[in-house]
């Protein structure tokens, strides 16, 4: 459960981060992301 509110917390800084145009802030997002999927 911590996981998942982590998630939300980490996932709404990455909105907010690509709403402001941070296209680095977007890859490495996106590079924990996958990461927790493997």
């Amino acid at each position: 459960m911590s996981h998942r509110i982590f998630f939300g917390h980490e996932e709404l800084l990455f909105i907010c981060k690509i709403m402001l145009g941070d296209d680095a802030a977007f890859e490495n997002a996106k590079d924990k992301i996958d990461s927790w999927y493997e």
